[in-house]
Order: C-alpha cells, then structure tokens, then sequence
C-alpha cells in the first residue's frame, strides 16, 4: 500500500480517531495495538500514524507539529539516508 485508501482517509479524518493519535501518540504503537479495542482498523490506522508521526518529528518537524496524515509512500521516503535536510524545507 502506498497511499491511503478513500477508507483509510474517511477513518484517519474522524474526530474519534484522531483523538486516539493525540492521547497516544507518546506510547509505542506495537505495544498500543494489542490495547486497543473496538474498530480493528480504526486499531490500525491509529498506530500506523503514531509510527509514522514519531519519524516525522525528527525527519520532517513541521509534519509532526501539524499533525499531518502521513501516508505510507512519505514514511519509506523519510527512512532514505541523506535526504533529512532537504525535508526540512518542506
């Protein structure tokens, strides 16, 4: 999966669900996925993004502080060594 699904989107954008970002986004989201209960993709969507947020906020600071929803493709481009700065002027 490489961007977010029109579903995907639909959940990430609840209130409820980022919500549940905000009140975890300090915890490790493997460990969060096993707590989590309920919607088991609302489950996992939250701790992709939590993931995800926690890489942007070294990798691309201005992602993390806005809260962006981050999708897979932007996460694999953040891993890439010696691309940190470039990012930053995003």
């Amino acid at each position: 999966m490489y961007n977010l699904s029109p579903e995907d989107l639909q959940i990430l954008t609840q209130p409820e669900t980022s919500a549940l970002v905000e009140k975890h986004l300090a915890e490790n989201p493997s460990e969060l996925a096993f707590r989590l209960k309920g919607d088991r993709e609302q489950a996992r969507l939250v701790c992709q993004q939590i993931k995800y947020l926690a890489r942007a906020r070294v990798k691309i600071p201005a992602f993390y502080r806005s809260r962006c929803l981050i999708p897979p493709s932007v996460r694999r481009a953040m891993q890439r060594p010696g691309r940190c700065g470039e990012k930053e002027r995003l």
